[in-house]
């Protein structure tokens, strides 16, 4: 991929890729590219810039957790955990001043990609990447989207422990197998142009946990042929496999309200705002954290 550059604009700092702008959004411009991002993990929420009621749940039951987490078992989990939501524009031109949500948040990293345009998306979500590299010294990232319940309590105190030394994560939810649809009606349609062979390489549904060494090494084996394949699971799938890297299985994120292992699951892939809600008050009400 491509080298960021910073510049400055109405306020906000911007980082700037051949004409593609990530910003976060602060108040003030130097609070705008952390100065203290060193978490174990990081999470990368990405959203649809036009979801704020979405990331509205996410905050209140997410930044929840980690206050009732303290209280109750007296330890910071600041330095652990970080979270950033991933957004983009609606319009081409970058906009002359900051989000009320994001300058009040401080948590967003914004995209000059158009969410209106699917086919962008992987770059979207790249850029999150790229911003991470840039500028947070973590060990593990986690990329989920607003409609994925991360159960903070089994992530931190039962998942992270168990892979946070793996310099060569990459997991997930596994997809094996699975067949490029040509149905141009479809939603899941890709042309032969932009991903030519009859089968996708293993990849991880959604959200996927990467080392920093591993997240790299997408970043290293990343192509503008790749970045057209706009499902990023399977984009980077396809980066990875050019290093002969495949993906593990994690029972750790399953899918769904009805998955077998929603109970302790860290990640749970495509839920509702109900559900999101209720999964959050159960975290928070368990003793260990489990959400049934």
């Amino acid at each position: 991929m491509r080298k960021l550059s910073v510049a400055h604009m109405q306020g906000c700092s911007c980082v700037i890729v051949l004409g593609i702008t990530l910003m976060t959004v602060a108040v003030e411009a130097e609070n705008a590219i952390p100065t203290d991002c060193k978490p174990q993990l990081l999470v990368l929420i990405v959203s649809d810039v036009r979801q704020e009621a979405k990331r509205d749940v996410i905050r209140q039951s997410w930044q929840a957790w980690t206050k009732k987490f303290e209280e109750k078992f007296g330890r910071d989990v600041s330095a652990t955990v970080k979270y950033y939501f991933v957004v983009g524009r609606l319009k081409k031109s970058i906009p002359a001043s900051c989000t009320a949500e994001a300058r009040e948040h401080n948590d967003t990293v914004m995209t000059e990609t158009n969410d209106y345009d699917y086919e962008v998306y992987t770059s979207k979500v790249l850029f999150g990447l790229k911003w991470a590299l840039e500028h947070c010294q973590f060990d593990i990232v986690l990329k989920v989207t607003d409609l994925d319940f991360v159960n903070f309590h089994q992530l931190v105190e039962r998942w992270l422990p168990r892979v946070k030394s793996n310099r060569d994560l990459y997991t997930g939810f596994l997809v094996n197998s699975a067949i490029p649809s040509r149905d141009e009606d479809s939603a899941w349609f890709i042309s032969a142009e932009h991903y030519p062979k009859d089968v996708y390489p293993a990849y991880t549904d959604r959200a996927y946990a990467l080392s920093r060494s591993m997240a790299e090494r997408v970043e290293q084996s990343m192509t503008g042929d790749i970045e057209k394949v706009y499902y990023d699971d399977v984009a980077i799938a396809i980066a990875l496999e050019k290093q002969k890297v495949i993906p593990s299985s994690d029972d750790a994120f399953t899918r769904g309200v009805k998955g077998l292992g929603k109970c302790s699951a860290s990640v749970l892939l495509d839920v509702g705002p109900q559900e999101m809600d209720a999964h959050s008050k159960a975290m928070l009400q368990s003793a260990d954290g489990k959400i049934c």
